[in-house]
Formats: C-alpha cells, structure tokens, sequence
C-alpha cells in the first residue's frame, strides 16, 4: 500500500465522486493529498481528518480553477507547503444540460471553462513544477460520451472531447519528464450521476444497465483504481492514452 509514498498530489474537485474516491485510495497509498474544492468546506476537512487519521501531510484548499488568479494561489500554496507536485488529478467537472437551441452562453462559458480550461490552467502550472523536478504524472478525467455524443449536452461534449486533445498534444510536449494520460468514464455511480439521470428509478436504472456488457453501472472505487495506475510507476511506459472504465458501453 505504497505506490505513491512520499508523492505530492493534487486532486481538483476532490471532495466527491470520483475525486473524493481518488484522494482517499492515493492518502492510502501514503501520498500526501491536497484537496481542491469550490463549495464543500466542510466536506473537505471532513476528508482531512479522516486522511490525517493515518498519517500523511494532507491539505484541502479553497480555488476556483477556472480562474486564472484562484490557480495561480492554489500552486503558490502548494509550492510553498510541499516545495514540490508529483501528481495532477484533472478531475473537477460540472454539468449545466441543455438543448443547442435552449443553451445560453452562461450555459456554454462555465461548463467549458471549468471542463476544460480549467484543467489547462492547472496543467500548465503544475508543468513548470514537474519539469522543475524532471518527474511527474497528469491525469485528466474526461468521458466516453466524449467519443460516443450525446443528445443535450453540446457544452459538456465539447469541453470533455478537448480534453482529450489536451491529453495528447501535452503528452507529445512534455515528455520525457511528464507522463499525460486520460480516463473516459462511462456510468459511474455518484450523486451527480443519479440525480440527473434519475437512476432511483428502476425503469431508468434498468435501461442504462442494458446497454453496458458488464451489465451494471461502475463504482467509483473501481475508476480510483485506474487512476492510481496510471498516476503511479505501475504504468511507467505510458502516456498519451485514453482510457475508458466504462463497462464496455463504449468500445
């Protein structure tokens, strides 16, 4: 249980979900995690307790990262706490659904801003510290509705698709120091997930679950799983990749 002692991470929306998966599986793999979070104060220094409970040098800390400024704060504390990044989880997300013709621009600017530019804005710092130390991992969380479209979520579409570039053309970039991965997710089970898709339902859940071969909706400690992998030197002679945990829905 030590793929990443010692490691400095960053994982951005990281107070739930997936990301709340994320930061607990990697604290146990005795990195020191730094929680990002916009809203969830209390959430996250639940998480730290909890974290710190078993050691580690854990932070949570406040930055909205679609903001140029709030990023910029966020790696000046980081740098100046831990002197170092070893890791970059790409995870915060949001989702504002709409029709082509229902969708504002508001709609558009935040889901693309945060999605999207807010993973550039992180990567590129982090960058300049990973270079600095000549090692580093990122991994953006994207999703296979990204490959595959979907019906009402143009901006969602467009910011996780780019995503996906950004992934390869900062592979290309960085390396041979920073290693750039990608994870597409399919149906995960998250608060997120079943409020909008209204998974409480039976007749929902049951119409999602037969589209996916493995027959079920995935949790989210099996995507940690993935993520650990790729973050860690378990998969030291990969980058530039996508991969999807989704069931097999998409393939």
């Amino acid at each position: 249980m030590d793929k990443l002692k010692g490691k400095v991470v960053l994982v951005t929306g990281g107070t739930r979900g997936v990301g709340q998966a994320t930061a607990t599986l990697m604290a146990g793999e005795q990195a020191q995690v730094i929680l990002n979070y916009l809203h969830s104060e209390a959430r996250a220094a639940e998480m730290i307790s909890k974290m710190s409970s078993s050691g580690g040098k854990h932070s949570a800390i406040q930055a909205d990262i679609s903001k140029a400024a709030d990023v910029a704060r966020l790696f000046e504390a980081i740098e100046s706490k831990y002197g170092r990044l070893d890791v970059l989880v790409n995870n915060a997300g949001v989702n504002r659904d709409g029709s082509v013709l229902d969708m504002t621009e508001a709609m558009w600017d935040e889901v693309v801003d945060t999605n999207l530019k807010g993973a550039f804005l992180c990567s590129r710092m982090a960058a300049a510290l990973m270079l600095r130390q000549k090692s580093g991992t990122i991994v953006n969380i994207s999703a296979e509705s990204a490959i595959r479209g979907r019906a009402g979520a143009c901006n969602y579409i467009a910011a996780k698709a780019g995503l996906i570039g950004l992934t390869k053309a900062l592979a290309r970039e960085l390396a041979p120091h920073i290693r750039v991965n990608c994870v597409a997710l399919g149906l995960v089970e998250t608060e997120e997930l079943v409020e909008r898709l209204a998974l409480h339902r039976a007749a929902n859940r049951e119409r999602f679950v037969g589209e996916i071969p493995l027959g079920r909706i995935g949790t989210v400690q099996e995507v940690s799983k993935v993520i650990l992998f790729l973050a860690s030197q378990d998969s030291s002679y990969v980058t530039g990749q996508v991969v999807a945990v989704g069931g097999g829905r998409w393939m």
